[in-house]
């Protein structure tokens, strides 16, 4: 009646069809006290009430207290009671609601696996393009070490080679020197002697 009245729910937990969850963002609804008053004020009115409560108008408890609000004569009380086989059309719009609800779930389920699959594809193939990178980084750095200890092995060997150049090249000056020194000598020996 209230939405018939232009109020308008928020949608949110709990309620069912046989009762509904008050969320019309008003004190009075939301806590239920109108509709305390309205139960209480029912019973005085002389007017046709539906009391659609299934759970309450099944137990027999709960049906003999809402009847004591509609004692007067000029209530008549009448009560339907739908039982047995549902019919082929109700079964068929029922279980095509579940088989779509399960088709849904399973539409859900298996994109999450596939989600996953898809997260853990990428995940090891970054995994392994990160191992790659850092392979060939290692290698790089043992090429550039090794580079680098050859290059310093051939500027040792050669600094070994110029200074053995150098040495022998003052063996070779020193012994021309004294070759030289020595043929000097020998002049001077033979001008001497043939001074004599």
């Amino acid at each position: 009646w209230a939405a018939s009245s232009g109020m308008f729910a928020s949608k949110g937990w709990g309620g069912s069809n046989d009762k509904p969850a008050f969320n019309y963002g008003m004190p009075g609804m939301d806590d239920n006290s109108i509709r305390r008053i309205i139960n209480s004020v029912a019973g005085l009115m002389p007017r046709n009430y539906v009391v659609m409560e299934v759970r309450q108008n099944l137990c027999e408890a709960d049906r003999r207290e809402i009847l004591k609000r509609f004692s007067a004569p000029c209530f008549k009380k009448v009560a339907h009671v739908v039982m047995g086989e549902p019919t082929a059309d109700y079964k068929k719009v029922q279980h095509e609601k579940i088989l779509k609800e399960k088709q849904a779930k399973s539409d859900a389920a298996w994109r999450a696996a596939k989600a996953e699959k898809r997260r853990k594809k990428e995940t090891e193939k970054k995994a392994k393009q990160f191992l790659e990178l850092r392979k060939k980084m290692e290698e790089e750095k043992q090429k550039k070490a090794e580079e680098a200890k050859k290059k310093a092995e051939e500027a040792a060997a050669k600094k070994a080679a110029e200074a053995e150049k150098k040495k022998a090249e003052a063996e070779k000056k020193k012994d021309g020197e004294d070759k030289k020194e020595g043929e000097e000598k020998k002049e001077q020996e033979k001008k001497e002697g043939e001074e004599k």
